[in-house]
């Protein structure tokens, strides 16, 4: 993964505040074998893509290592994943429509 961008906020807490935009992009090895009935399916992902904006917050700072109680992580909107999906070779995210739906299901 990569940071491209870090907001730090100033509170009034005893607390250190920020939200890092991060991007993940790679190309996983991942492969599923579907099973219906006596036909198996294989479908592999490629061209995974993740792009998040967090915000942690480590609270309360402390006097002592590792100068924080806790550590909280919250996604501050939906992530963006993007994907493709190869079935037998071909890619099965080229099917009209199909993109549209699977970007609205997450």
């Amino acid at each position: 993964p990569t940071v491209h961008g870090v907001k730090f906020y100033e509170t009034n807490e005893k607390e250190l505040l920020f939200e890092p935009s991060i991007k993940w992009a790679g190309n996983p090895n991942i492969v599923l074998v579907l099973k219906l009935m006596s036909l198996r399916i294989k479908v592999q992902l490629v061209d995974l893509q993740f792009f998040a904006t967090v915000r942690v917050a480590l609270k309360p700072l402390l006097p002592t290592f590792p100068c924080f109680g806790a550590v909280v992580v919250s996604l501050m909107e939906k992530p963006h994943v993007d994907f493709g999906l190869k079935v037998l070779g071909g890619d099965l995210m080229s099917i009209p429509g199909l993109y549209r739906y699977v970007q609205v299901l997450h």
